[in-house]
């Protein structure tokens, strides 16, 4: 199994792994042959980047930190909270997204030995669940490696799953805009991190902290941020941390208005900005938990090889284990070979093939 982009598929190629709807429904089964008519389907559904299979490297192992089944729960409770609070019920499940948060925290403790290697193939409809759920797993990756305990972890884990409550308030043609907002228009994107804090507060069972982290999260370290243009000092860490979460889960995630960044691409963008957006130790800790080429990703070597990334490791993001398929000359090998660049530091990636 390896990754590719649709614009690259052929008839006789099938899709390596199932593509799922918010609800938990199989939109495309693993095995289905991708012929044009699902190949157009993707594309409308905004999923450009797919895993198909490729016996070559069949023995690609691609896992997530959480189970399909955990995130399929959190992506309904978070679903079903956002539809309610924008038919103005105001029902939050806070004792099922507590629940769906624990079983969240003890995956990836369990797992924790993994970097974050998946490619989440999800229909952009579902973008803000989808969103939430991403946000929530990538910031409790951070908080597990800061050392936070069960009740911390909970209160982050929360507070990340409804960090966009407050977008419910906001009209569908301003969220999915594909074009650049108007002043007016951001100034009302703005407004959702007040109306989050207001919705969250009330609720009697979920913690203050939980609560201003959708108040935070766009915050910035210069203090230029909103609403209130705290400085780093004034910000929670929670709220740091998921700011971190929401941009990389944001910039890696296909839209209706344009194509998902690459890991790698993600990191320079969120480091460009470090010291005036993002905390230097926040964004230091979670790039030691994410693969900058993930596991199935195709790509050349400063040798002029290609392969495929078999095998990422912790502390070693851009020298992951990859099994050459072609050489320098774009030549398919009759005997493929592996290279791991942490035993070879003089070769490098060079880019990403889709």
């Amino acid at each position: 199994m390896r990754q590719t982009s649709i614009d690259n598929i052929t008839k006789e190629m099938k899709l390596g792994k199932d593509i799922y709807s918010a609800e938990g429904r199989v939109l495309l089964a693993r095995g289905q042959e991708l012929k044009a008519k699902y190949v157009e389907r993707l594309r409308n559904l905004g999923i450009y980047l797919v895993y198909i299979e490729d016996k070559r490297v069949a023995d690609v192992e691609v896992k997530d930190l959480i189970s399909e089944q955990t995130r399929r729960e959190a992506t309904k409770i978070i679903k079903d909270t956002m539809l309610s609070l924008k038919k103005k019920r105001a029902i939050i499940e806070v004792r099922g997204i507590k629940e769906t948060v624990n079983e969240m925290v003890d995956e990836i403790i369990a797992n924790r030995h993994l970097l974050i290697n998946l490619l989440d193939m999800r229909s952009y409809d579902d973008y803000l669940y989808n969103h939430s759920v991403g946000v929530c797993i990538l910031s409790l990756t951070i908080g597990i490696a800061y050392k936070y305990d069960e009740l911390r972890l909970r209160d982050l884990g929360v507070g990340a799953l409804l960090h966009d409550v407050g977008k419910t308030k906001i009209s569908s043609e301003i969220l999915n805009k594909p074009g650049k907002l108007t002043a007016e228009e951001f100034e009302e994107i703005k407004k959702h991190s007040r109306w989050g804090f207001d919705m969250l507060r009330g609720e009697k069972e979920l913690s203050l902290l939980s609560s201003h982290i959708a108040y935070q999260h766009h915050e910035r370290c210069d203090g230029r941020g909103y609403p209130r243009g705290l400085s780093e000092e004034e910000t929670l860490q929670f709220a740091r941390i998921v700011s971190v979460a929401d941009v990389y889960d944001a910039l890696t995630a296909d839209r209706i208005y344009r194509k998902r960044f690459l890991p790698h691409e993600a990191r320079k963008i969120i480091e460009s900005n470090l010291e005036t957006q993002f905390s230097l130790q926040i964004v230091k800790i979670f790039f030691e938990n994410v693969a900058l080429y993930p596991v199935g990703t195709m790509v050349k070597l400063s040798t002029g090889e290609r392969g495929v990334v078999m095998k990422t490791e912790r502390g070693f993001a851009s020298q992951p284990q990859v099994r050459v398929l072609y050489n320098e000359k774009g030549e398919e090998l009759e005997r493929y070979r592996e290279r791991n660049l942490r035993e070879e530091p003089t070769i490098s990636i060079t880019k990403v093939v889709e």
